[in-house]
């Protein structure tokens, strides 16, 4: 090996250990090189047998080909004999997955997918992974966990479903709204009635079959939300008002308990206005439980308790609701204890 100037000293050994260093570098570029040919060419082309498969020799893959062949051709059209053996493994790996009982994947390559084949005489053959029944399920379950925790619905009524719901003539219509609503995410609901007849405990049941559905849900009061915004205005606050404000006009679907049960200052009625009329532009849920009817909450918003004069912002919030939300009242006396 021609010795190499290293420095101004012409230094042999530094010569020596530099070319070895660019000869190893090469040996392993090359390497690598030949070891991703030798992939493409197994895994696009190839009918070599893999380790899975290293108990079969080439001619009982042929026959096994030759007879899978009509099958397979009928199935995904007129597919080329160099692809039947890709269609087989997948198969086998499609035959792994039927057989699993929703255990945690510890049989196939790709955990927790299973593959899916399709074949085009313009494309050729297309196998690419989709998630497994049974990961998208737990997936699911731990997204549904998370927004519950996030959404504040009340204690008491987690784990409620319609089937804990009592129907009767009062409140079948209210019922039939709800459930209707789940499936209807850009459609709300105005729940009203007397105290005690179910109006929450509906729509803590309605918030859940929503997160069921994998879409955010926030439930609050109006003095909560109050609070939280006031919360926002200290030297040491965690969130900005801004973000607060953000997540109510924002959130896939928001419900909002018992609204007018405490009058509101001006503040609280500037801010509904401006949510109200950032969830109907952005035709998102809205769903509201009061003990007044919709246009009784025109003269409570109108009048705050901070404000000599009456607003129009009672006026505003009353279109709005108008627009995003059916009425729906709750008939009869109380069902609390």
């Amino acid at each position: 090996m021609q010795t190499l100037k290293v420095g101004n000293n012409n230094s042999q050994i530094g010569s020596i250990e530099l070319g070895e260093m660019l000869k190893k570098r090469y040996e392993a570029n090359l390497a690598a090189k030949k070891a991703i040919q030798q992939r493409k060419a197994e895994s696009v082309t190839s009918c070599t047998i893999t380790d899975a498969e290293s108990e079969a020799s080439k001619e009982n893959l042929q026959i096994q080909i030759e007879m899978e062949g009509d099958r397979i051709r009928a199935e995904y059209g007129a597919v080329p004999d160099r692809e039947i053996c890709r269609i087989l493994r997948a198969e086998k790996e499609i035959a792994v997955c039927k057989a699993c009982q929703g255990l945690p994947c510890q049989k196939q390559k790709n955990r927790h997918f299973t593959p899916k084949i399709s074949y085009d005489e313009l494309y050729g053959l297309d196998i690419r992974d989709k998630i497994c029944g049974y990961e998208k399920a737990r997936k699911l379950q731990r997204k549904i966990e998370k927004l519950t925790g996030l959404s504040k619905i009340p204690p008491e009524y987690l784990g409620k479903t319609f089937a804990d719901y009592q129907v009767d003539a009062s409140n079948a219509y209210a019922v039939k709204i709800a459930k209707k609503l789940v499936e209807l995410p850009n459609n709300g609901a105005y729940f009203f009635g007397n105290v005690g007849t179910g109006k929450t405990f509906l729509a803590a049941i309605l918030a859940q079959e929503v997160i069921k559905q994998g879409r955010q849900i926030i439930f609050a009061t109006v003095p909560t939300i109050s609070m939280k915004i006031r919360s926002t205005f200290g030297n040491n606050a965690k969130t900005t008002e801004a973000e607060v404000l953000e997540q109510l006009m924002t959130v896939p679907t928001l419900i909002l308990d018992d609204v007018g049960m405490e009058k509101p200052t001006r503040f609280i009625c500037s801010t509904l206005c401006n949510v109200f009329n950032e969830r109907y532009n952005a035709r998102l849920q809205t769903i509201m439980t009061s003990n007044y009817a919709l246009k009784e909450l025109e003269s409570i918003f109108n009048n705050p308790t901070d404000s000599k004069e009456p607003t129009l912002d009672g006026t505003r919030i009353y279109d709005r609701c108008k627009q995003m939300c059916v009425p729906v009242e709750f008939k009869g006396n109380s069902r609390r204890a």
